[in-house]
């Protein structure tokens, strides 16, 4: 074979293999095509498969609602007749002159506010609404929780009658009222060395007044020898001819028993003044 034709051979076979070469390779891309296109289907079934539906939908924020708000919404439920007593309240509290005028019912809590700076009690003294003789309607109560001892005192407690406010109690040092957890008054009072009163009371049935359940006091059994002795009775009267004699003071103390009624004492959830609503707020501390 010349020479020539050995040359044009073996270009010929070169050309077959490029041929051959390119065939295989159009022939992989188009598998390769085919195999992501059917990956990408496969994907997308699974992907649509897998999606929680639920994440799609636009988030919920839950805001709280503000102190102002809740403050407003609180105030609804209060009678009128109990804001102008919380009105009035706030005034003496806030006024805190040693020389206001004290009129009826008001006698503890101007007491309760001399010598205390304005802050302190704004901070102490409060109001809260409780249903106590549970006859569907809320007593107001107004209470000063500033010294550990008289925690929980009852300054006024105040109901409602015919759309206005009527006092039933009317607290002060030395007349001291407690809520117990019973929601019965428990009382404390002194009118000298000799003279201790205390005793348990519930709301009258016409719900204006207190009822005395029972009456502890001392007095002078015999004026001769000066005793101090301790009487009961179930009347609320501190006449010892009206009460049954327990003994002298000596013989039978009745303060542990005393003690025993100040641990079933209520503690009040109470409102102060110093988060009374602004708008009614006539002094700015």
């Amino acid at each position: 074979m010349m020479r020539d034709e050995r040359v044009y051979i073996m270009r010929k076979q070169k050309m077959y293999l490029l041929v051959f070469i390119f065939s295989c390779l159009f022939i992989c891309a188009g598998c390769n095509k085919k195999q992501n296109e059917a990956t990408k289907e496969a994907s997308a079934i699974i992907i649509e498969n897998t999606i929680d539906t639920d994440s799609l939908q636009p988030e919920t924020t839950i805001i709280d609602q503000p102190e102002q708000v809740t403050e407003e919404l609180e105030e609804l439920i209060i009678s009128d007749a109990y804001v102008q007593i919380l009105d009035k309240a706030y005034d003496i509290i806030t006024t805190n002159e040693t020389d206001f005028l004290v009129e009826d019912g008001w006698t503890g809590l101007v007491e309760s506010t001399q010598g205390r700076p304005i802050e302190e009690c704004v901070a102490k003294i409060g109001y809260t609404l409780i249903d106590i003789d549970n006859n569907g309607t809320e007593e107001l109560v107004i209470s000063d929780d500033g010294e550990e001892a008289w925690a929980n005192r009852i300054l006024s407690v105040y109901t409602m009658h015919n759309d206005e406010a009527v006092q039933i109690v009317d607290g002060w040092a030395r007349n001291r009222y407690y809520l117990l957890e019973d929601n019965t008054l428990y009382n404390e009072g002194s009118g000298g060395a000799a003279y201790t009163i205390w005793g348990t009371y519930k709301v009258s049935e016409d719900g204006l007044s207190l009822q005395a359940m029972d009456t502890y006091f001392t007095d002078f059994h015999d004026e001769n020898t000066q005793e101090i002795s301790w009487f009961h009775n179930t009347t609320g009267s501190v006449d010892i001819a009206e009460g049954e004699w327990l003994g002298t003071d000596e013989e039978n103390s009745l303060f542990p028993l005393m003690e025993q009624m100040q641990e079933r004492v209520r503690d009040l959830d109470l409102i102060y003044f110093v988060d009374y609503p602004s708008e009614r707020a006539k002094y700015q501390y």
